[in-house]
């Protein structure tokens, strides 16, 4: 998933680039009008990335000025962005977080981080986390007892055979893949616990908006029933919650 990087720099002015600064494909820069010394080692890195930087000059004074700006420019591009673009701020600033919150609950995953250490592992690719479910199926199969027979205390009940061997059953043309599901758990488990959707529909315009269900996926309602199938997304009477 690509990623646009919003830093409040009147805020946060250590920027580490070392630490997830290169997951990024686009990063906006906003700078306090007052703001005109700015650290060479820190330009010098920024340079390296191009195009890729654009500083915002902020005109102007007042307080939270800089915050309106930056605001503004997360509803613009929210309004023109790929929905399958994420927004990070970078920013000790938990002002930002409403916005945030409403803006990923209308389809676009969103956050607020105050290190860059913290962006760059949730741009990480999933790929080692899709990997997890398979070892741990592999050390339960393993347990044997003497002559290759299982033994009777591992050996699980109907009903456990029947829990554990669901997940693992042929997806069906209507039914989301494994990966596909663990791709959305994966996207989940970077939000922030209150930028998760709270409803089912939000939940369902979620999947739509940000993950292609209906097009490149079976559709959001099929989706969704595969989740609930996992366990770690419940939804009662409308309200979805979470165990992950």
């Amino acid at each position: 998933m690509s990623h646009y990087l919003f830093i409040d720099f009147e805020n946060t002015q250590k920027v580490n680039l070392e630490e997830g600064g290169g997951a990024f494909d686009k990063i906006f820069i906003f700078v306090g009008r007052s703001q005109n010394k700015l650290d060479f080692e820190l330009v010098l890195r920024l340079q390296s990335l191009g195009s890729k930087v654009e500083w915002i000059k902020i005109g102007g004074e007042g307080k939270n000025n800089l915050d309106f700006h930056l605001s503004y420019m997360l509803g613009r591009m929210d309004g023109s962005a790929d929905k399958s673009i994420g927004f990070t701020v970078l920013s000790r600033d938990k002002g930002y977080d409403a916005l945030l919150h409403y803006i990923s609950e209308n389809g676009r995953e969103s956050r607020r981080v105050d290190n860059l250490g913290k962006a760059g592992s949730a741009a990480a690719p999933a790929a080692e986390r899709e990997r997890r479910p398979a070892s741990r199926s592999r050390s339960g199969s393993s347990r044997r007892g003497r002559g290759g027979r299982a033994s009777n205390s591992s050996r699980p009940s109907p009903s456990a055979r029947t829990q554990t061997s669901a997940p693992a059953a042929p997806a069906s043309p209507s039914t989301p893949s494994g990966v596909a599901e663990s791709k959305v758990l994966n996207a989940l488990g970077r939000l922030p616990a209150n930028q998760r959707p709270s409803t089912k529909v939000r939940f369902l315009n979620y999947l739509q908006n940000q993950h292609g269900a209906g097009k490149a996926l079976p559709p959001a309602s099929d989706l969704l029933e595969a989740l609930l199938r996992t366990g770690k997304v419940v939804v009662q009477d409308n309200r979805v919650t979470y165990q992950l």
